[in-house]
């Protein structure tokens, strides 16, 4: 049987059909096409809230925002134990209540070679230090919030008594409720009670991570955050360090200010801020200064910058005199620093970064002149600027530190910085990190040249969440530590450190 011609509209039928199958197979090639997109866009977003940068300066700041993320089981790169250990953080209670707990374990071995005390004296040291956090953090809908933290700082086999920044037993270390909400676009919060206190590179305000107890203060906080700014304010008091009870707070001691960030864009920030400290000590003499200041930091390419002054006005009672009577003394004094330096991990093997940087702090070069000219260092981290040794702070001080880190492969980082110190006032003290005088020659004979200081550190990522660091510093002293030490007490002093440390 012959088969039969279909007829012209069949035809016409069949190459409609044939466009219409056309145009869906373009529409789901578009359709997958921008799937995949989104999908690249979300495993980069999934990079850029990484695991690994889910904790912060403070542990009330950390953000596992991430576990939330829909894209994180095909893009998870943890280890077993964060991933065991992320099961405690942002557990879902129920009725809007979201509960978290984690911590840090601690443990570092010090040789001290004529430097116990962070004095150089010609006593050695050489100790374990051991120190536990365990912290708690309560959301409570969208609005409210506690946070729970407490710090366990023990020393043993030490020569001498332990430093005060040693030894804490189960202290408070952050305590505080917050209020939370949205003004204008921008996040608030309110927050009383026990808390740290970390801004901008920690020159001036810092929780002190080296120091084995931490550093906390009591009192009030308010913030405002959006992508661009941050703007707190804060009146608190220092919490001192008692090694067998409870914490107080020191009453004689209030710190208030306000400090600002703008962010420009990802790579340019500028801070600026106002603090007031009022202290009233009978032995070294009341004190009231202000001191205003700003920071810039920045980077284009793999070239980076950083520049930050402060100056500090205020008046000062006569040490000894008492709080009521004495001569006052006008306060004034600054600090500058200037850092430049080129990342050249896109040109070069092991992603070197280097970098050198000036720092000046002011001095009194006249003790009689009814004017306070030592910068007041105010709570800071000094130990990551004027060497591992800590025999230096941020008081009359001019040192030029030249800096280099390498990373041969991706778990080991190496570090080496190189210091040279001298004092910004002859006449006045070598003041060290803690901002004690440890040398003085009023008569400004034994010059400035105070010395300089090599570190050296590596650091290894055992796993996502636990290193392992090795440091090795030397100080070599200059005329003026060697003119001031007492004599057969070398100008030279050593110092090495390994500490293990792990986060859950």
């Amino acid at each position: 049987m012959t088969p039969s011609v279909k007829p012209a509209p069949c035809r016409a039928t069949s190459a409609l059909c044939a466009g219409v199958a056309t145009l869906i197979a373009m529409q789901a090639a578009a359709m997958q096409a921008a799937w995949a997109q989104s999908e690249g866009a979300r495993a980069a977003d999934c990079a850029e809230r990484s695991p690994r940068l889910a904790y912060g300066g403070t542990f009330y700041d950390n953000d596992f925002s991430f576990l939330e993320d829909p894209c994180l089981p095909a893009k998870d790169s943890r280890d077993v134990l964060a991933r065991q250990t992320d099961r405690a953080k942002r557990i879902d209670l129920g009725a809007g209540f979201l509960v978290s707990f984690g911590g840090e374990s601690r443990l570092k071995y010090h040789d001290e070679n004529n430097h116990a005390k962070s004095r150089l004296d010609g006593r050695d040291n050489s100790f374990l230090l051991n120190r536990l956090r365990l912290y708690g953090d309560l959301e409570i809908g969208e609005h409210l919030r506690v946070f729970g933290e407490m710090v366990d700082a023990r020393s043993f086999g030490e020569s001498f008594a332990p430093r005060g920044t040693e030894e804490v037993h189960w202290d408070l270390l952050n305590g505080f409720g917050e209020i939370r909400g949205v003004v204008q676009g921008m996040d608030l919060h309110l927050r009383g009670g026990r808390q740290e206190l970390l801004f901008g590179a920690q020159r001036l305000i810092s929780p002190l991570d080296w120091g084995n107890t931490r550093r906390s203060f009591d009192g009030g906080r308010a913030g405002l955050t959006s992508a661009q700014f941050d703007v707190s304010a804060w009146f608190v008091f220092p919490r001192t360090i008692e090694p067998d009870a409870t914490s107080d707070r020191d009453e004689d001691t209030r710190f208030a200010g306000a400090y600002a960030t703008y962010r420009m864009n990802r790579d340019l920030l500028l801070d600026l801020y106002a603090l007031h400290l009022d202290r009233e000590d009978e032995d070294a003499g009341e004190r009231e200064t202000w001191t205003l200041g700003a920071r810039h930091a920045g980077q284009e390419g793999g070239l980076f910058w950083e520049l930050e002054g402060a100056y500090q006005f205020g008046d000062q009672k006569a040490p000894g005199t008492g709080a009521a009577t004495g001569p006052e003394l006008d306060v004034s004094a600054g600090m500058f620093t200037i850092g430049l330096g080129y990342d050249f991990a896109e040109l070069l093997p092991w992603k070197p970064r280097l970098s050198l940087y000036y720092d000046l702090a002011t001095g009194d070069d006249d003790p009689d002149d009814g004017e306070v000219n030592t910068f007041d260092q105010l709570f800071p981290l000094a130990h990551a600027y004027f060497g591992f040794i800590d025999l230096v702070g941020r008081r009359n001080v001019e040192a030029l530190s030249l800096r280099l880190s390498l990373q041969p492969h991706p778990r080991l980082k190496l570090s080496l910085a190189g210091h040279r110190f001298a004092l910004e006032s002859a006449q006045d003290a070598l003041y060290n990190a803690g901002g004690a005088a440890i040398r003085r020659d009023p008569g400004g004979r034994s010059g400035s040249e105070v010395g300089q200081e090599l570190d050296v550190t590596a650091t290894v990522s055992v796993l996502d969440r636990v290193a392992l660091q090795l440091g090795y510093a030397h100080f070599w002293g200059g005329d003026f530590v060697d003119d001031t030490g007492a004599a057969g007490v070398s100008g030279d002093a050593s110092f090495f450190y390994t500490q293990l440390t792990a986060r859950f």
